[in-house]
């Protein structure tokens, strides 16, 4: 299956892509929700076709990769995606390392967090929501119902990710905290 990109300039084409640009496949997608049938979406999720939940699954993906500075660095300098991560510089351990297949793989948390922002994205009045607050809505009202979002100080530090709330708690140990910044 060939992978289109196209930026501004030029389209570029992939053959083949190894690792996938996505964190999770449909087929794999169908196999983790089979214990994740009271997430909200995951039924929605199930009923697509295997092309559009790939789709979906990406645009998950790219959701978390954009999201937040990650720990360490990629396991390899031209791997699409943020994971597999190592600590910085030379140094050869890899934080997920599978020793059966010899090769650095996905976090089973970004797995999981991937299939959680992906049903998210199937809510559409909380993914509106969540652009709103991003956007710096703090509260609204409408008659003498009043809802406040987020604290003015959040903005400012950049509390808000974009991601689901189940799928920012499955990331959170993976945040950069401390140290180099690129």
């Amino acid at each position: 299956m060939a992978v289109i990109l196209e930026n501004i300039t030029d389209p570029i084409i992939l053959q083949d892509v190894t690792p996938p640009l996505a964190y999770l496949t449909a087929i794999e997608f169908r196999t983790l929700a089979a214990g994740m049938m009271a997430v909200t979406g995951i039924a929605a999720l199930l009923a697509m076709d295997d092309y559009t939940l790939d789709t979906v699954l990406w645009t998950a993906s790219m959701d978390i990769d954009a999201a937040m500075r990650y720990q360490g660095e990629k396991y390899a300098a031209n791997q699409p995606l943020e994971f597999p991560r190592r600590p910085y510089g030379s140094n050869p351990i890899v934080w997920d390392w599978d020793d059966n297949a010899g090769r650095a793989v996905f976090p089973f948390n970004v797995k999981l967090a991937c299939a959680n922002q992906a049903a998210w994205l199937q809510q559409p009045k909380f993914a509106k929501r969540m652009e709103d607050i991003r956007s710096g809505l703090a509260s609204q009202s409408i008659g003498t119902a009043s809802e406040s979002y987020v604290k003015a100080a959040d903005i400012v530090a950049g509390g808000f990710t974009g991601l689901g709330d189940r799928t920012m708690r499955l990331m959170e140990r993976y945040l950069l905290t401390t140290g180099r910044l690129l």
